[in-house]
């Protein structure tokens, strides 16, 4: 199968206070489809939480302009009346309705687009079609998992993986079959998929799937973060903290696409 028969992208968006503005997830969605030009994209549309009322005629705004912008762009959007959390949404998506139909899925969360860096598709697509790795994460910081999260590496189908037990929820390919097995545990817990509750997740699946990073030389960052909860409140702060008089870039260090 090609990368476009074989995944299906998944984006989860919630309010944020730039909303009515689309220009957070556009970019999401303009970055993947450099990437995978035909790939069915299904946004998922969380409700309000209820702690963030003061977000919703923003946010109605923004659903409006997304209904247009899916008429545009073939999106497929799956609106959730009320707040259900990514773990929530994921259920209903993929096991209680079933929507996706393919049987790899591309997850990122809504402001951590990919970068314009060439990326092996197919070489992801036939290495998780064989069954034995059940996800392939990609690099936002550049940071390396912590020496006990390490399980070795390996080249196959021409991609190198770093094998690991650590789970970060950055822009990656699963396996569907892996991420209902992954989800299992979660209930009707509404949470993000990276949450201390459930962290471990990947170890419990690796007698079945192995887990692993996507790791060109010489450069392994695939992806940058446009740090969507910050947008639209003014001055969002440094976006990075001070390690032994070295700036260290909280969200990887700046990145401009090429549009």
């Amino acid at each position: 199968m090609t990368p476009d028969e074989a995944i299906t992208v998944l984006i989860p968006t919630s309010p944020i206070a730039i909303n009515p503005s689309t220009e957070i997830i556009d970019e999401t969605i303009f970055q993947i489809s450099k990437h995978l030009h035909t790939a069915p994209i299904h946004i998922l549309m969380d409700g309000v939480h209820p702690e963030e009322q003061y977000l919703e005629e923003r946010y109605s705004g923004f659903k409006k302009r997304m209904q247009q912008k899916a008429l545009e762009y073939n999106l497929f959007l799956n609106e959730f009346m009320s707040w259900f959390h990514q773990s929530q949404m994921l259920r209903s998506h993929i096991i209680e309705h079933d929507f996706v139909k393919t049987p790899l899925v591309f997850w990122s969360e809504h402001d951590i687009p990919l970068r314009d860096e060439p990326i092996d598709w197919q070489g992801i697509v036939d290495t998780l079609l064989d069954g034995e790795i059940g996800g392939i994460r990609f690099e936002l910081t550049g940071d390396p998992p912590k020496r006990n999260e390490i399980v070795g590496s390996i080249v196959t189908h021409g991609i190198p993986l770093v094998l690991s037990t650590q789970y970060v929820n950055w822009p990656q390919v699963f396996r569907l079959d892996y991420l209902k097995a992954f989800l299992e545990p979660f209930g009707n817990s509404k949470t993000y998929l990276e949450c201390a509750e459930f962290d471990g997740r990947v170890g419990q699946l690796w007698k079945k799937w192995k887990y692993g990073i996507y790791s060109p030389e010489p450069e392994i960052r695939r992806c940058y973060h446009t740090n969507g909860r910050c947008r639209g409140f003014g001055d969002p702060g440094k976006p990075w903290i001070e390690i032994d008089g070295r700036r260290r870039h909280i969200y990887g260090t700046p990145y401009k696409p090429l549009f």
